[in-house]
C-alpha cells in the first residue's frame, strides 16, 4: 500500500520534525524549556522597556507642564486667557528663559528649554533666544494640548503645544515649549542594547544548564537501557537499581524489575 503524500505544509515542517526526532531526550527537554523561558524573558524585557519608556516620557511631559506654567505666570496669563502678544514681549518668554539660563546662550545645552509663541496662522511672534534662526514645529487643526516629538537643528526634542484663548473662549495663539531628549534617550538606548546583548548569552547559558540538569534527571533511564542490553537467559537475576526518589522513573524501574521477576520464574 502506498503511503499518502504529505501536504506542502507537512513537507515544510518535516525537516524540523526530523531534527527533533533525532535529538536525544535530554536535548529535547533542554530545547523546550529554553524556548519557553526565552519567550517569557522576551515578554518581560519588552514590558520593562515599555514601562521605562512611558515613565521617561511622563517625566518629559511633567517638565514641559512646569515650563508652561512658569512662562504663563511671568507673562501674567492666568487660566490660559490670552490678552495679547505684548504680555510676552518683555516678561514671558525672554525672562523665563534668561532666568533659567543666565550663562552664555548655548543651543546645545542639554537642560535648555525652547519657548515659542505663534498666532493662529502659525506665524512665529515670539521665541526664546536659544532657538536662533530655528523654529519649533507647529501642528494646527487641534484646540487641545498636544505632546509630540520633533527635531530642532538635528536635536531631538519633546514638545507641548498649548492653546491660548480670548475671553470668549476662542483660540487666539499657541504657546509651544520644547526640551531636549538626547541624554535620557541615550540612557534608554543603552538599556535596550544591554538587554539585546545579554539575551542570547542568558539563553545559551540556560540551555547548557538545563541540558546538564535534564541529563542528571534521566540517568535512571540510561541505567535501565544498560541493564536491558546486558540481559540474557543466563543472567535473568540481574535487576535495575531503584532511584532514590519515588517518582515516575522509580515506578518504571519497579515495573521492569517485576517483569524480570516473572521472566525468571
Amino acid at each position: 500500500m502506498m503511503k499518502p503524500a504529505l501536504s506542502p505544509a507537512a513537507n515544510r515542517y518535516a525537516p524540523g520534525r526530523k531534527i527533533l526526532s533525532s535529538m536525544s531526550l535530554r536535548n529535547r527537554i533542554a530545547l523546550y524549556y529554553t524556548g519557553a523561558t526565552a519567550l517569557l524573558m522576551a515578554l518581560v524585557f519588552s514590558a520593562i522597556l515599555f514601562s521605562i519608556d512611558r515613565i521617561v516620557y511622563r517625566h518629559f511631559d511633567d517638565e514641559l507642564n512646569h515650563e508652561v506654567e512658569e512662562t504663563l505666570e511671568d507673562a501674567g496669563v492666568t487660566g490660559r486667557i490670552f490678552s495679547g502678544f505684548d504680555a510676552f514681549q518683555n516678561s514671558g518668554i525672554e525672562n523665563t528663559w534668561n532666568r533659567e539660563h543666565k550663562a552664555e546662550i548655548n543651543k546645545h545645552d542639554a537642560d535648555a528649554s525652547f519657548i515659542q509663541l505663534v498666532d493662529l496662522n502659525g506665524l512665529v511672534v515670539r521665541k526664546s533666544p536659544n532657538l536662533g534662526r530655528s523654529v519649533l514645529t507647529f501642528k494646527p487643526g487641534n484646540a487641545d494640548v498636544r505632546y509630540f516629538n520633533s527635531i530642532v537643528e538635528d536635536e531631538s526634542v519633546r514638545q507641548v503645544q498649548v492653546p491660548l484663548f480670548n475671553k470668549e473662549g476662542k483660540s487666539e495663539a499657541w504657546l509651544i515649549v520644547a526640551i531636549p531628549t538626547r541624554n535620557s534617550m541615550q540612557v534608554l538606548l543603552d538599556l535596550k542594547n544591554i538587554m539585546l546583548l545579554s539575551f542570547p548569552v542568558i539563553i545559551l547559558l540556560l540551555f547548557i544548564l538545563t541540558r546538564a540538569i535534564a541529563g542528571r534527571s534521566i540517568r535512571p533511564i540510561d541505567e535501565v537501557i544498560a541493564t536491558a542490553e546486558t540481559l540474557t537467559q543466563a543472567n535473568l537475576d540481574q535487576r535495575i537499581p531503584l532511584p532514590r526518589k519515588q517518582d515516575e522513573l522509580y515506578r518504571m524501574s519497579v515495573t521492569i524489575n517485576a517483569l524480570l521477576d516473572r521472566l525468571q520464574e
